[in-house]
């Protein structure tokens, strides 16, 4: 081997190296200014015509938040818990919110030694009595055309996400994609 092909191996190999070392420090940056985003809608009770547009929240928890006329157009809201929350005159359009609980429920018991993360706080199915309960997110004038949900979004019980023009869609199965995309053959 002479020194120009050395010379052209290693140019290859340091540019991969430098492109590993790029979309690793883009991926921790995604992820810093998510936990940043949840730390100060954490942190807040008011987040009023707040630009949330196109923004990553899944499974944030923004129970009881005051998003009075905020734009979380194309946002990920993936499996966020919004119970309690008032969205009057919000815009959700084309926010993915499958999985999203609007409904009201108990709050949840705070963190103890003896509690782990994603324990089910109530095991008994219910809140001990004298719990205060959060009630429904309110929906008021709430715009969520081309927002997709699915089976598991937990609407409250007098809203109607279809004729307020969301789009519901069903989870596709492997047999499903094989069977309609062409994959191959599954008998």
């Amino acid at each position: 081997m002479n020194w120009v092909s050395e010379l052209a191996i290693s140019l290859i190999g340091s540019g991969g190296v430098a492109l590993v070392v790029v979309l690793v420090e883009r991926h921790y940056a995604k992820k810093a200014a998510k936990r940043d985003l949840e730390h100060l809608l954490g942190t807040g009770d008011a987040f009023v015509r707040f630009d949330l547009r196109g923004r990553n929240l899944s499974r944030a928890y923004l129970v009881a938040k005051d998003f009075s006329g905020a734009r979380f157009g194309g946002a990920n809201l993936k499996g966020a818990d919004l119970a309690g929350a008032i969205l009057s005159r919000a815009s959700l359009k084309g926010a993915d919110l499958r999985g999203t609980n609007f409904r009201g429920q108990p709050p949840p018991r705070y963190p103890s030694e003896t509690s782990y993360p994603g324990e089910n706080v109530y095991p008994s199915g219910g809140a001990p009595a004298g719990t205060p309960q959060v009630g429904d997110a309110t929906l008021d004038d709430i715009d969520v055309g081309d927002a997709t949900y699915d089976d598991r979004t937990q609407w409250p019980k007098d809203f109607d996400p279809n004729e307020a023009g969301a789009v519901h869609v069903k989870k596709r199965t492997l047999r499903w994609r094989f069977r309609h995309l062409g994959w191959g053959r599954v008998s």
